[in-house]
């Protein structure tokens, strides 16, 4: 599943790698980012794939 996260005002894609009760982490490119779950959308709904 590919996310689009916004990292100061620039826009990121990437894909899900794992979900956690309170993280989600994702892949871009060679790093991996871990997202707070509160920091989503809270209109937006993620899942692994």
């Amino acid at each position: 599943m590919k996310i689009m996260l916004i990292v100061l005002v620039k826009f990121v894609i990437g894909t899900v790698h794992q979900i956690q009760r309170d993280n989600i982490f994702v892949n871009i490119e060679y790093a991996e980012l871990r997202m707070p779950r509160k920091e989503l959308i809270q209109s937006k709904r993620v899942q692994k794939r």
